[in-house]
């Protein structure tokens, strides 16, 4: 996190991927593709979406809303309580 933005490191599939988001529209989202395994390539894609929502330089956190598009319904999310 430096100032405005916010350096997102991911290991994706055996390869790395930088994403530098700010909190400006199109530049604080990232999406990522999970499956395609459909009968439509198109539109049987299953997508992460990851918005960045709030950088709070004080406590040196940042938020983000992640959203999945699938339509298939091949996706479950558990949340867990993140351990500090």
């Amino acid at each position: 996190m430096v100032k405005d933005r916010v350096t997102l490191l991911l290991n994706y599939k055996g390869h790395p991927y930088q994403y530098v988001l700010y909190k400006k529209r199109s530049l604080d989202t990232i999406r990522v593709e999970l499956l395609n395994d459909g009968q439509n390539k198109l539109k049987d894609k299953t997508f992460l979406i990851l918005v960045l929502d709030k950088i709070d330089k004080k406590e040196g956190e940042v938020s983000f809303n992640l959203f999945i598009k699938d339509k298939n319904s091949r996706i479950l999310v558990d949340f867990k309580k993140a351990d500090k």
